[in-house]
């Protein structure tokens, strides 16, 4: 047996890594070790950066029927999204069995192979090649693969069988949560009371709970908690008895946090909860999961079909880990906020003033909202390495937007008409006008015109599939070097220069 990409984990990041290199025309297989699909809401939000992405590659299913907020929090404070320059400002709530069943049903179309009850148990890296042995309902397999993925969840086996060194913190803390059928009590919204930390959440009849006892260690568990510990629990800290009431499901998580070392070891690599690990707060875990998987694919589409340039599989582990590093330290800082004790208060009482500043609520929904990642150098003000969602706001406004990008993973470049060109108000010549080519060395890219000036000496701006921009400035050499650097080779001589 021989894959070209083989995925282990068929939850939200390994199913969305795999549609995106399926869409590529990559031979990919997923292996799973649970028999069926889980049926539980669990990881339910779906950032504004996922939305677009999600938009752009056409499931709109996912997000046309969910609930969508543009209110949110960090640390328990109130954020307001509605400011975030994009038409999907907000958070959407969308049930994880629902966002797998989706993406699932998108893979199977992709000509992807998903491979239930199987179990990873050992990994080999010969050469070109990855030998990777699961036990199934057949017994012991040997499947080969040109890439392996860990897309396993925090305990992975990937990265425990490939050797990849963590960076990590043991638990201190423990919070148990349940969605709990006409729980009969009221919604609280992070809540610190003298017993501990309570939240509750009610929509159509079923309430999400979920609690920390202060005080509490945490519980070294090889199951789910039952119910009855949880209704014990939030009586505890909030006096209300839930005990009577039905559990559609419960479980527990814990402070603990840490990073694989590198996400990459040779032809292995590490993805979502795999790579890096921490308390589902906000809901950033799901969400950089994604970001990672779409970070991935194109790239290793590019690998796996031959047109990828020198060191570009390597960026994925630079600019992801970075990424997952500042989400670690957010998502540390917003739990001693909100579960620690009297000593944090006056903490609280100064951030809460500063919060209410306009420049850094915007500067904190952008994070909540997933748009505020920047690839590469940081030290100037340039565009590249922004998230496109940076180009929109008083310079190219209602243009750069995610129908830019295709539901194959592919590379556009926008080019602005000059100045003289886009005079007059001709509706015609406003809308983009789109073209698929072929780089000389296979790589696909679109190339889109359009007549709206973009201001600030910007003539053309090359994203990637994943919506960051890999270059945004003026001049042929410039965009030819930028085309080189991420996409292998300049333009074709016929589509140099043009802009009509």
């Amino acid at each position: 047996m021989s894959t070209q990409v083989l995925i282990a984990g068929a939850g939200p990041v390994g199913l969305m890594l795999a549609c995106e290199l399926g869409r590529s025309g990559v031979q990919v297989t997923v292996l799973e070790r649970l028999a069926a699909p889980m049926r539980e809401s669990r990881a339910s939000l779906l950032n504004t950066c996922t939305a677009e992405l999600l938009h752009a590659r056409g499931f709109d299913s996912l997000l046309d029927p969910a609930q969508r907020e543009v209110k949110t929090h960090f640390a328990g404070f109130p954020i307001d999204l509605s400011a975030a320059p994009s038409d999907y400002a907000g958070h959407f709530k969308v049930p994880q069995y629902v966002t797998e069943q989706v993406l699932g049903d998108e893979a199977q179309r992709a000509g992807v192979t998903l491979l239930r009850s199987r179990e990873l148990t050992g990994i080999r890296e010969t050469g070109d090649r990855v030998a990777c042995a699961f036990d199934g309902p057949a017994g012991r397999v040997v499947l080969e693969t040109e890439y392996l993925v860990g897309c396993d969840g925090a305990g992975s086996t990937v990265r425990r069988l490939a050797g990849f060194g963590a960076s990590q913190r043991t638990a201190t803390r423990e919070l148990l949560r349940a969605d709990v059928v006409d729980a009969g009590i009221r919604d609280r919204r992070f809540e610190r009371l003298e017993g501990g930390f309570a939240v509750a959440n009610t929509r159509r009849g079923v309430t999400r709970v979920m609690m920390h006892v202060r005080g509490h260690e945490p519980v070294r568990r090889q199951s789910p908690p039952a119910f009855s510990e949880v209704a014990s629990s939030w009586k505890k800290v909030t006096g209300e008895d839930i005990s009577r009431r039905e559990a559609l499901w419960a479980d527990s998580f814990d402070n603990s946090y840490g990073q694989a070392d590198c996400y990459r070891r040779g032809r292995v690599l590490l993805a979502g909860d795999a790579a890096h690990w921490h308390m589902p707060i906000g809901g950033q875990a799901l969400n950089v999961g994604l970001s990672d998987a779409v970070n991935l694919g194109w790239k290793l589409a590019a690998a796996v079909t031959g047109w990828a340039p020198k060191g570009l599989l390597d960026t994925y582990d630079s600019e992801r880990r970075a990424a997952a590093a500042r989400v670690i330290r957010h998502v540390a800082a917003q739990e001693t906020l909100m579960l620690g004790g009297a000593e944090v208060e006056p903490l609280r009482h100064v951030l809460s003033g500063l919060i209410a500043i306009e420049g850094a609520q915007h500067l904190i929904g952008l994070f909540c909202a997933g748009l505020d990642d920047r690839y590469g150098t940081q030290g100037d003000d340039g565009l590249a390495g922004r998230h496109m969602a940076h180009l929109r706001p008083g310079r190219v406004p209602g243009v750069l937007s995610p129908d830019l990008l295709t539901a194959a993973p592919t590379g556009v470049l926008v080019r602005f008409a000059d100045p003289g060109q886009a005079a007059g108000d001709n509706p015609v010549r406003r809308t983009p006008a789109a073209q698929s080519v072929s780089l000389p060395n296979g790589a696909p890219l679109r190339i889109v015109r359009v007549a709206q000036p973009p201001g600030d000496g910007v003539t053309d701006v090359l994203l990637r599939p994943d919506a960051h921009i890999a270059w945004a400035g003026c001049g042929e050499r410039r965009l030819s070097d930028a085309l080189s650097q991420w996409f292998g080779a300049p333009l074709p001589d016929n589509h140099r220069g043009s802009r009509a």
